[in-house]
């Protein structure tokens, strides 16, 4: 497979700082709420694995949320 890299956004210090400084509250508490939506009658637990880039905000609100998971 052939990989091919997203383009990079993030150019100099302003726009990086502007990303770190930004407020991710909704949409990374709405991939919870999803979730739950989509998947209410489940027992979570086990491992989980984040493959996503970032600072792991999203990952961290699911293992608050599902204490049973690793």
């Amino acid at each position: 497979m052939q990989r091919i890299p997203e383009p990079e956004l993030m150019k100099d210090d302003e726009q990086a700082r502007a990303y770190a400084l930004a407020d991710f509250e909704e949409p990374h508490s709405m991939f919870i709420k999803l979730f739950l939506e989509h998947f209410p009658n489940e027992k979570i637990t086990g491992h989980v694995l984040d493959l996503g880039c970032g600072p792991a905000d999203i990952t961290r609100r699911f293992a608050q949320t599902f204490v049973q998971c690793l």
